[in-house]
Order: structure tokens, then C-alpha cells, then sequence
């Protein structure tokens, strides 16, 4: 593969959010807007490795969305047991990408949904492409609310239950290289131990409560 540059540090394990699937979100709101400011023009790129548990229903790994009728930006499991990217732009155009694996309870995978608003928009699953929409979208997703966990649609719902951790949200549309590289780091090899820094402020920005569950770091108070 040769050597690879990525424009963040690479995830190692260092912690894991454990998600209930009837309450547990969580937000990433702030960060969203007031760092990425709602607008971007050179994409976006979401990727994690996850551990789905249950098969019931529709549940949201990432939702980037305010309301029922907002824009959005998201990433799922179906109902049909699929991983499913979806992207909506302010002009109402709608991309949907269906992985070709179904998926495996308690197994963990690696799922990543990049967009380049020029044209492509794709699902990798574990590092390879599995659907590609070529349908050119707007580069502005004007939402107020960033889930991880869950979907605001008006109200929270879609719940997800498992695991997840190497989480990557990124303004801009990674590289097929690069989305390869975040899949290599699978949590199964990965060396037990490694501890993250992270200011509390960090693990709920909603102020609801209903924050995941981070296990295995180090809390770091910010006075």
C-alpha cells in the first residue's frame, strides 16, 4: 500500500462507547457547528469501527440532522439487517448507498460514508468500497444537531445498541488510500491498555443526560 498521508491522527483503541439502544446518544452538536460551521466544501468524511448487538429495526450509527424535514447526513443499519448511507442536500436531493455484506451481530466492522459534493458519494465497509453514487450534491447540510448513537428527526430516536470506537469525523472527503488505512486498525489486534486524554466537556455536549458510555479512559476535569 506504500505509505499513506492522513491529514488526522490515527485512532488506536483508545477508548470505546458503549451505546444502550433505547436512550444513549451522543452529541456532537457543538463541535459540528461551531468548528465545522454547518458548511463543507471539501466534503465530509465518517468513519468508525462498530460493534452492532441487536438486529431489531432501523439504528443510527451517525445522523447529522435537525429536524424531519432538515437536510441530513447519516449512516445506518436498515431494517433489512444492511448498512445503509443516506444524504440529503438543501436542494432536496437525496443519494441513498446500500452495502452489499449484511450485518454480523457482534462482530466488529468497519464502516465509513464520504462525500465530495462534486459527485461521489461512497460506502466502504472494512476498507473497500461496496456502493458509489455519482449524483452531484450541494456542500451545505445546515443542521443543528450531530448524533452518534441516534437520529434527531424533530425528537431522538433510532437508537443503536453496541460498541463502537476509532470514531473519525472529518470536513472533507477522505481517499479511498486513506479510508483503507483507518480499516487496517481493527480493534481485535489492536494492543489492550491504550488510554485516551479527553476533557469531560467532551463525552455530552446536549446537556440531556443521555450521553454514552466511555470505557477504559482517563478523565481529564477541566475546572
Amino acid at each position: 500500500m506504500g505509505n499513506i498521508s492522513l491529514p488526522f491522527p490515527i485512532p488506536t483503541n483508545s477508548f470505546v462507547l458503549t451505546f444502550d439502544g433505547a436512550a444513549s446518544v451522543l452529541d456532537l452538536s457543538a463541535i459540528v457547528t461551531d468548528e465545522l460551521i454547518g458548511t463543507y466544501p471539501n466534503g465530509l468524511t465518517f468513519a468508525a469501527w462498530v460493534q452492532p448487538i441487536t438486529a431489531t429495526g432501523s439504528t443510527m450509527v451517525f445522523a447529522h440532522r435537525a429536524d424531519a424535514g432538515n437536510p441530513f447526513w447519516m449512516l445506518r443499519k436498515d431494517t433489512s439487517g444492511f448498512w445503509h448511507g443516506m444524504v440529503k442536500d438543501e436542494a432536496t436531493t437525496v443519494i441513498t448507498l446500500i452495502s452489499t455484506s449484511a450485518v454480523v451481530l457482534s462482530e466488529w466492522v468497519h464502516v465509513a460514508l464520504v462525500s465530495t459534493w462534486a459527485g461521489t458519494s461512497v460506502l466502504y465497509i472494512n476498507g473497500s468500497a461496496e456502493d458509489t453514487d455519482t449524483t452531484p450534491t450541494g456542500s451545505t447540510i445546515s443542521c443543528t444537531r450531530s448524533l452518534l448513537g441516534g437520529m434527531d428527526a424533530g425528537a431522538v430516536s433510532q437508537f443503536f445498541q453496541g460498541n463502537m470506537t476509532n470514531v473519525v469525523l472529518a470536513p472533507f472527503a477522505a481517499t479511498a488510500p486513506q479510508i483503507a488505512v483507518l480499516a487496517k486498525y481493527q480493534p481485535a489486534k489492536m494492543l489492550p491498555g491504550s488510554t485516551l486524554l479527553y476533557t469531560d466537556s467532551e463525552t455530552d455536549r446536549s446537556g440531556n443526560g443521555n450521553d454514552a458510555t466511555v470505557e477504559g479512559a482517563i478523565t481529564i476535569g477541566v475546572g
